[in-house]
C-alpha cells in the first residue's frame, strides 16, 4: 500500500503549497483512491507537483461535509471524467462552528455553488452504511457513537426551516484498508466523533484483524492536555505500529503523540510520500 499526502495545513517539499485541508491519495488493491479534496483547487497544483497524474485516480472518498475537505471537488472533476465520488447523503447541510461561545453566522460546510453541484450529480456517490470499494477496501459510513466519548468540538446543523441544532457528525465517515496480513490501515479526515469510534467501528468491520495504522486529522487543536492523552490512551489500547497525525491535529498533539509513540509517530506532511 502506498500512501501520498498530497495537501496537508503544512508542507516541507518545495513547490507543495500548504492550506487548511487534507488530500491523500491510498494506492492499494489495484486502486487509486482520493481521500478528501482540501479546501481549493490547490490539491490540483500539488498532484502535478508529485507527478500524480489525476485523470487515473478510480474513487474519491470524502470523510464529511466540511469545507476544508470538499472545496477541491470541482477541479478534480474537471480533470478526471470518470471518478466516483463517495460522499454521505447528509454532507450538503448547511453546517456552523461556535467561536468564543456565539454560534458562527457563516456556513462551514460544503461551499461549493448549488448550481456547480447540479451539474456534478451524477459524479456523487451518496452513502449512508457501508460501501464496499474491494474486497480489502471499505468507506465506513455513518460512525457508530461510543459512550463517553466527547468531541473536542461542537459543530451546529441549520436545518430548511433555519432551526439550528446540534449536529450529531452523521456525515462523518472514514476508509480502512486491510493491508494484507499488517492489519487495519485506518484513513480519517477530521475525526471529529473522536478516533475511537473509528477503531472500534473498523475492527467490527474486520473481525480479528489489527491496527496497523492511522493516518488521520485528529481534531486535537482546540483540546487541552488531558483530552489529548485521553486519545493517546485510546490509541495505545490498540497498539498501532504507524500513527500518522494531520490537519487539524494541531502541533501541540503533534508533539505529544511523538513523545508517546517514539518513531511510531511519523509526522508526515504534504508532499510525502510513503510505502507500507
Amino acid at each position: 500500500m502506498k500512501l501520498k499526502v498530497l495537501l496537508d495545513n503544512k508542507t516541507e517539499t518545495v513547490d507543495v503549497n500548504a492550506e487548511w485541508g487534507l488530500s491523500v491519495l491510498i494506492e492499494a488493491d489495484g486502486l487509486k483512491i482520493v481521500y478528501d479534496l482540501g479546501t481549493t483547487d490547490m490539491v490540483m497544483d500539488n498532484a502535478k507537483v508529485m507527478n500524480v497524474n489525476m485523470e487515473d485516480v478510480d474513487a474519491v472518498a470524502i470523510s464529511h461535509g466540511h469545507f476544508d475537505h470538499t472545496g477541491g471537488i470541482p477541479a478534480f472533476c474537471k480533470v478526471n471524467k470518470k471518478a466516483k465520488i463517495y460522499i454521505h447523503k447528509n454532507a450538503f447541510s448547511v453546517f456552523h462552528g461556535k467561536e468564543n461561545g456565539i454560534i458562527d453566522d457563516y456556513n462551514c460546510g460544503v461551499i461549493i455553488p448549488k448550481q456547480e453541484l447540479e451539474r456534478l450529480e451524477d459524479r456523487f456517490v451518496l452513502t449512508d452504511g457501508v460501501t464496499r470499494l474491494s474486497d480489502n477496501i471499505l468507506i465506513s459510513g455513518t460512525i457508530p457513537d461510543v459512550p463517553g466519548i466527547v468531541p473536542t468540538e461542537t459543530f451546529y446543523l441549520e436545518k430548511d426551516d433555519g432551526t439550528i441544532i446540534e449536529d450529531d457528525l452523521r456525515h462523518e465517515q472514514f476508509m480502512v484498508i486491510r493491508n494484507g496480513d499488517k492489519g487495519l490501515f485506518i484513513i480519517d479526515g477530521c475525526s471529529h466523533k473522536g478516533i475511537l469510534p473509528a477503531i472500534k467501528y473498523a475492527q467490527e468491520l474486520f473481525p480479528g484483524e489489527k491496527i496497523q495504522g492511522i493516518l488521520a486529522g485528529l481534531h486535537m487543536y482546540p483540546a487541552g492536555a488531558k483530552e489529548i492523552n485521553s486519545a493517546i490512551k485510546n490509541i495505545e489500547e490498540y497498539s498501532p505500529d504507524v500513527i500518522m497525525p494531520l490537519h487539524c491535529t494541531g502541533m501541540k498533539a503533534i508533539c505529544m503523540f511523538k513523545q508517546h509513540f517514539g518513531d511510531r509517530c511519523i509526522i508526515a506532511s504534504g508532499g510525502d510520500e510513503y510505502e507500507f
